[in-house]
């Protein structure tokens, strides 16, 4: 899960890190935003969080101003001294009102109302909604719908839809298919994400090519690396690369 926090007083956007940082260990929160101005930058420059910890009152302005400026996606958590925006807030993406000085117990009791709301509205599991999400996709033009490999006895083609992920390992490329069964390509790990489909697959590292049906688990460390899980992979240390963080998360919100 990722949380940005909306505030412009050092002390009060310490507390609200640590907290977070207690009560969801998990998480990865964003660089603090301190202003209007801010937070408009880096919602148009930057995929969306899960949610969004917001004071009302910033140094430029009331945060009112962030919704007429930019589509904000996801749920809001206010935090203010002021209890008379509380109707404001409820028009927009409101899912909790906490006035300072915030306390520990409330806090969690809004984060578990987020994830309780969550609940309800995505009852699946992550990789059930993740194998949900292919079934609309179409393929890319100009995308190879076919892989052919050489067998002892002659050749054989497979269904790119069938490959679970490519691994790229002692100068050979390894390709994994969805029922564990493994083949050998002479094609290089660059070759494939090229020409395989961009909605589809994903170059997570120098390693490793995925399908997005592939993800059984994404996990987010507090040191912002992304882990996650692939299907009949062994290697339980497969991390997105730094560089291509923000595209995966706008891959898998394509």
């Amino acid at each position: 899960m990722i949380a940005l926090i909306v505030e412009d007083e050092t002390a009060a956007a310490r507390q609200l890190v640590n907290m977070l940082r207690k009560l969801r260990p998990d998480w990865h929160i964003c660089p603090v935003a301190e202003s209007i101005e801010e937070t408009v930058q880096w919602l148009t420059h930057h995929p969306h969080p899960d949610i969004i910890l917001m004071d009302i009152q910033l140094s430029d302005g009331d945060c009112f101003t962030i919704f007429k400026q930019t589509e904000v996606k996801v749920p809001v958590i206010f935090t203010t001294a002021y209890d008379e925006y509380a109707i404001r807030a409820f028009k927009v993406n409101s899912i909790d009102y906490l006035l300072k000085p915030i306390e520990e117990a409330e806090l969690a009791a809004a984060l578990d109302k987020y994830e309780s709301l969550r609940l309800h509205q995505a009852p699946d599991t992550a990789g059930d909604q993740l194998k949900k999400l292919i079934a609309s996709l179409t393929p890319a033009a100009g995308a190879r719908e076919r892989m052919m490999f050489r067998t002892h006895n002659g050749i054989k083609s497979i269904d790119c839809n069938d490959i679970a992920y490519i691994k790229a390992q002692d100068k050979h490329v390894y390709v994994y298919t969805f029922d564990g069964e493994m083949n050998v390509t002479d094609q290089s790990l660059d070759e494939l994400a090229d020409t395989l489909s961009a909605r589809t697959f994903f170059r997570i590292n120098r390693k490793y090519l995925c399908h997005i049906k592939a993800l059984q688990q994404i996990r987010l460390h507090s040191n912002g690396r992304t882990h996650i899980l692939l299907e009949h992979c062994k290697d339980d240390a497969v991390f997105v690369s730094h560089s291509r963080s923000a595209d995966f998360r706008r891959w898998l919100d394509s």
